[in-house]
């Protein structure tokens, strides 16, 4: 993680969560006092996590979080009193946001900050895989097509089509996917 957002309109609690955030490497911290601020924030800058010190004087934090958590794969930690703690988890857990009470324990924060780290190398990971499966997804739909029209202009079986693509692309030491796309192409324009 190196991109942090702190949504906090408390000098004091800011100037904690910066230095605890400086402290365990996140090179890149934006500090804002005013939820309207982090959503502008969220909409046009990619973060990896968010810090709410909730409440702000002018909203509870929650929705804001909630908010955050539905729009972004940025990881939420939502900062709140201690009284209000396990109601306000109940509430956000559905979200994955983590709920860490007020007063601060340094050991609690930390260990925030690490299961942070996990899930956002986890989603990470699996963004990698899921770009991954819809480009052999698309390659696939590409062979398949340029099999459909080998089919009905050249009057191939699928067998037929499936070898004809095959051969083409160690012939010329190219990607299925570039022989298709060329048979594609070529009778696109017919």
């Amino acid at each position: 993680m190196e991109r942090a957002l702190i949504a906090c309109d408390m000098q004091k609690a800011t100037d904690f969560y910066r230095d605890f955030l400086k402290q365990h490497e996140l090179k890149q911290i934006t500090v804002t006092t005013n939820p309207a601020e982090v959503r502008r924030i969220i909409s046009t800058e990619d973060v990896d996590i968010c810090i709410i010190h909730a409440p702000f004087s002018n909203a509870n934090g929650i929705d804001l979080a909630k908010d955050i958590a539905e729009k972004t794969a940025a990881q939420v930690i939502l900062f709140v009193k201690a009284e209000f703690a396990e109601e306000v988890s109940e509430d956000v857990l559905p979200y994955g946001i983590l709920t860490v009470e007020r007063p601060i324990n340094k050991q609690m924060f930390r260990n925030a900050l690490t299961f942070s780290a996990v899930a956002n190398e986890r989603m990470r990971f699996a963004a990698q895989t899921i770009a991954k499966l819809e480009k052999r997804l698309k390659e696939q739909q590409t062979i398949s097509r340029a099999k459909c029209v080998l089919i009905e202009q050249r009057h191939f079986t699928e067998e037929e089509a499936h070898k004809y693509i095959e051969r083409h692309a160690m012939d010329e030491r190219v990607s299925r996917m570039e022989i298709a796309q060329e048979i594609i192409d070529y009778y696109e324009d017919w």
